[in-house]
């Protein structure tokens, strides 16, 4: 991003950026040394964590940094995808109780001078243009039609999802989505049984998308319902 051009401008190489996925079951952060201006970056220090085991993500970020503060691979940029909406670069978790997470309060309180909060998903959409076709999987045979909108989109504890939209200079715009939240609008009576059941998981709330493939990974309703094809059996 320019902040990062910038800084590769006036700054010599290696820059090691503090990079993390935050989401509702995983925290993983990582210290990535790069030494060149075209994304080419280097694992240098990961760690992975159970969520639910921290109080907050700042109290997980102290336990990341601390043994290399002071140190050349001390971050000096810090780029977080986050598992929930965005504003003014702030998050709140999605399926997590955690406190607001403040990048502005993070940057000052572990002298990170770029600190940025990114949508999980809409690092997803920026990384997705870098991989290779053999670092893809066809799911379904069809014809690609290229320079149209992109989707991506994908379970994990709750439902992510981004879009793609090509712009005149020929690369691909992101745009955060939140598709796991719109309502489930069942349109049969199998539809209308599944709604119920899901309903008795979550009463008084809003049954979505996210909630709906929850169930689905984890839960069936009924054997009749597996045996008409139209919900998988428990996972």
């Amino acid at each position: 991003n320019a902040e990062y051009m910038g800084m590769a401008e006036t700054k010599q190489f290696p820059i090691y950026s503090l990079i993390g996925d935050i989401g509702g079951t995983n925290v993983r952060l990582s210290i990535v040394r790069f030494n060149d201006v075209d994304h080419t970056g280097e694992v240098v220090l990961e760690d992975r964590k159970l969520s639910r085991q921290e109080p907050n993500f700042e109290q997980y970020l102290h336990q990341f940094l601390t043994p290399i503060k002071g140190q050349p691979t001390y971050p000096t940029i810090a780029v977080i995808g986050m598992a929930g909406p965005i504003f003014n670069n702030t998050c709140r978790m999605a399926n997590l109780t955690w406190p607001i997470v403040d990048a502005k309060q993070l940057s000052k309180e572990f002298n990170i001078p770029i600190f940025k909060l990114i949508g999980d998903f809409h690092a997803n959409g920026e990384a997705i243009s870098l991989l290779n076709d053999s670092q893809l999987v066809k799911i379904n045979e069809g014809k690609q039609q290229p320079n149209t909108v992109k989707v991506v989109i994908g379970p994990g504890t709750g439902l992510g999802s981004c879009f793609l939209i090509p712009s005149v200079e020929g690369v691909f715009n992101v745009f955060s989505a939140e598709a796991g939240h719109a309502s489930f609008s069942p349109q049969d009576e199998l539809e209308f049984e599944f709604f119920r059941f899901v309903e008795s998981k979550y009463p008084n709330e809003l049954i979505d998308i996210e909630r709906c493939i929850a169930c689905l990974l984890y839960t069936s309703p009924s054997p009749r319902d597996r045996q008409k094809s139209r919900m998988p059996s428990s996972a």
